[in-house]
């Protein structure tokens, strides 16, 4: 009797083991695995895959992931420094024109062909050639640019074939947290369908100094190895959800140093369904000069802290001095949300509907106040000087150069990161300032030793010195260098 009971005892004892292990299988299958949910015509829905390994994501992503090579024309044409008394003895030398092409990612959205890359890919192309990862490719006119976005450094590519292509599942970039998985895909140096890993190295990056980077930024930070050629591809979450645009790195060498920046996907969406409706985008706008806040500037004004803009000036005739803004005002709140910087508020103008009434809370002599604004419709297209269009048209036919305030929307454009100087939109071929040797996008900052703060000034010095018999000296920042060089104008 008594060994009949050791025997159940013992038996007992063995079926709580084999319970206890096969529910510990169940939670441990349920919970630790991960999905991976990436919309194409073959998706894996169900199929899970562990942190140790990411081949389901690659085997389901990657073939929405396209290679896109563009072709421009450019002109090669070299100014020469050549002094006034020698240059009667050179003939103006030719131009010539040649083919310079390049290389990105994209990756399709839709399964009718519709392909999300950055504007720097595919901006002034002449010819764009997409390809897939089995090898298929599309140009001339199966490719459509659907429409660009140079602010956001977006383009929205339409491929026009009745076929049903593979595509990824949109994420929210605003739930991905710093030091989440992160997965870049694309075609670093023409390398096709490569993958990387890393994590979310930081979030909110913003004020880079990025070379046809855009103006609006916001950018996530990845240490996921993004090279040359990975621009526009998708940088994807542990469930092979997109969650940004790849688009730039920070590099001393060219090469990848862990330093990667992609725009967050939720700005994309809303660029991606205007591209699709208007082939164009448009923004918010109220009219003011926004400053930050600086440690002193919010002591000055008894503040205890610096979040907030500050109100630098107002446009005449803007949605902002009808509501009754006015400069050295505070905004500390826009339509309910709380304000940081300049760049955030300028994010949430741009993105708020035109028409809407928008309550603004400010700061106005130590006093509270809530000033409700009518937001506008942005003007893309800003004029390229404060001069009339005469003084503009004598200014170019005797000084040969056009330009645009350094805080305009061309020079935003243009990569211009300051609001103080004038930016040269238009250099006229052969003329004493293309001799001086200088170029579009060359910042002017000083005219004989007078600071140029905008454009009103370098108009009232030019037109002053038409008639003058001596050269002037242009202080010019191009890029992070320095330039002095000097002309006069022409006869």
């Amino acid at each position: 009797m008594e060994k009949l009971k050791t025997f159940f005892r013992d038996l007992g004892i063995a079926l709580l083991i084999v319970v206890i292990f096969s529910l510990g299988i169940f939670i441990g299958s349920k919970y630790m695995t991960q999905n991976v949910t990436a919309d194409s015509s073959d998706t894996v829905v169900n199929s899970t895959v562990l942190p140790s390994t990411f081949s389901t994501i690659a085997k389901v992503t990657l073939p929405a992931v396209v290679n896109i090579i563009t072709e421009k024309t450019v002109v090669l044409s070299a100014p020469f420094m050549i002094p006034d008394p020698f240059r009667q003895f050179f003939a103006p030398m030719p131009e010539e024109k040649a083919k310079r092409t390049g290389m990105g990612s994209g990756f399709f959205i839709s399964e009718d062909g519709y392909i999300l890359t950055n504007n720097h890919v595919v901006s002034d192309a002449d010819k764009i050639t997409v390809t897939l990862q089995d090898g298929s490719k599309y140009t001339g006119k199966d490719v459509k640019v659907v429409g660009t976005d140079p602010r956001t450094d977006l383009a929205l590519l339409k491929i026009n074939k009745k076929k049903k292509f593979k595509y990824l599942k949109l994420g929210n970039s605003d739930s991905i947290s710093v030091g989440d998985w992160a997965v870049a895909e694309g075609n670093p140096f023409g390398l096709k369908g490569t993958l990387t890993l890393g994590v979310i190295s930081g979030k909110g990056r913003e004020n880079l100094n990025i070379n046809k980077g855009p103006v609006y930024q916001d950018f996530l930070q990845t240490d996921a190895s993004i090279n040359p050629g990975n621009s526009g591809g998708p940088l994807l979450n542990i469930k092979g959800e997109v969650v940004g645009i790849n688009s730039a790195i920070l590099s001393t060498s060219g090469g990848n140093i862990g330093i990667g920046f992609a725009v967050p996907i939720n700005m994309a969406k809303n660029i991606v369904a205007q591209l699709k409706k208007n082939g164009k985008i448009e923004r918010g706008y109220i009219g003011i000069y926004p400053q930050n806040l600086t440690d002193e500037l919010a002591k000055a004004f008894n503040l205890d802290n610096t979040n907030g803009v500050l109100v630098r000036d107002i446009i005449k005739n803007s949605p902002a001095e009808r509501a009754g803004l006015k400069s050295g005002d505070i905004i500390i709140t826009f339509d309910g949300k709380d304000i940081k910087d300049a760049n955030q508020f300028s994010m949430l103008v741009a993105a708020t509907h035109i028409g809407k009434k928008v309550p603004v809370l400010i700061i106005r002599n130590g006093d509270r106040k809530t000033i409700t604004v009518k937001i506008g419709k942005l003007n893309e297209k800003t004029t390229l000087s404060s001069a009339n269009k005469k003084d503009t048209d004598k200014i170019f036919k005797y000084w040969g150069i056009k330009y645009v305030d350094a805080g305009s929307e061309i020079a935003k454009n243009m990569g211009i990161k300051t609001d103080k100087g004038v930016v040269i939109a238009n250099v006229r071929q052969y003329s004493n300032a293309y001799y001086a040797g200088l170029k579009n996008g060359d910042l002017i900052v000083a005219v004989d030793n007078h600071p140029i703060d905008n454009s009103q000034i370098l108009d009232t010095i030019l037109l002053k010195n038409i008639n003058g018999n001596r050269p002037l000296a242009f202080k010019v920042k191009r890029q992070e260098m320095v330039i002095f060089t000097a002309f006069k104008a022409e006869k």
